[in-house]
C-alpha cells in the first residue's frame, strides 16, 4: 500500500506525547510523537510551524526531515525509502522554492 492518494490536510498536537493527522478522506491517524525523534525534539511553538507539500508530505520550519502518510503508518522501511524520498524531496524544494 505504498501508492497513497489520500492528501494530508491538517497535524494536531493536542494530545500529550501524540501528533494527529487528519487526512483528506477523513480519516485520522493519531501516532505516538516518539516514533518521530526529530519532531520530538521541536519545542511546542515549533511544532505549530508545519507544512503540505504536494497534499503527501509535510514538514517543520526547523526541520530538515520530510515525512509521508506512509512512514506515519509505518508502511515502509525508512532506510529502504530514504533514496526515492530523497529525490521527492529534492523536486518538491524546487518546485517550492523551500531551501533548508
Amino acid at each position: 500500500m505504498t501508492n497513497v492518494k489520500t492528501g494530508i490536510k491538517d497535524l494536531r498536537f493536542n494530545q500529550r506525547g501524540r501528533m494527529s493527522v487528519r487526512l483528506s478522506d477523513g480519516r485520522e491517524i493519531i501516532v505516538p510523537i516518539s516514533m518521530f525523534p526529530y519532531i520530538k525534539r521541536l519545542s511546542i511553538k515549533e511544532r505549530e510551524y508545519w507544512m503540505v507539500l504536494d497534499d503527501q508530505f509535510f514538514t517543520f520550519r526547523n526541520l530538515s526531515k520530510l515525512y509521508s502518510v506512509p512512514t506515519l503508518c509505518g508502511w515502509l522501511d525508512h532506510h529502504k525509502y530514504y533514496a526515492d524520498l530523497q529525490n521527492k524531496i529534492d523536486i518538491i524544494r524546487t518546485k517550492h522554492k523551500i531551501y533548508w
